[in-house]
């Protein structure tokens, strides 16, 4: 009798854990580190305003070079998020042939949409980068 009771009260604490190991996991939205290297990217680019979206205003960027990192992408939609004053008046008074260079970091992946909720883009593979540093190129 004791060792049915044993193996009731055994089975009352393992079924969980069993249970839980057993179930499906979504691993979309798990971010395995290989699958973001490089964690950053510098880009050359020049850009013009195309407007805005409400959260943010749009830059479409034109790449020219890519000093840090991997992106095969040759045009990316810059959003400037708003609030972002700092970013938006240092693109704004960008004159159409000065190139910048944009300092970034992975920000998030499989992004739903074509534009991020952050000052940064989205790249062809749904990754979001967060720009962290505007400059302009000194030749």
């Amino acid at each position: 009798m004791k060792s049915v009771y044993i193996f009731l009260i055994s089975l009352i604490f393992i079924s969980p854990c069993f249970l839980y190991s057993q179930k499906e996991t979504d691993s979309t939205k798990t971010i395995k580190f290989s699958e973001r290297i490089p964690a950053e990217l510098q880009l050359e680019v020049k850009v013009k305003y195309v407007g805005a979206i409400g959260y943010a205003d749009c830059f479409r960027g034109n790449v020219l070079k890519v000093n840090k990192g991997v992106l095969t992408d040759t045009s990316i939609m810059i959003t400037i998020a708003a609030g972002d004053t700092v970013n938006l008046n240092l693109l704004s008074g960008i004159m159409e042939n000065e190139v910048l260079i944009l300092s970034l970091v992975f920000n998030k992946s499989n992004e739903k949409y074509p534009t991020t909720y952050v000052t940064g883009f989205v790249d062809s593979n749904k990754n979001s980068w967060r720009i962290i540093h505007i400059r302009k190129k000194q030749f």
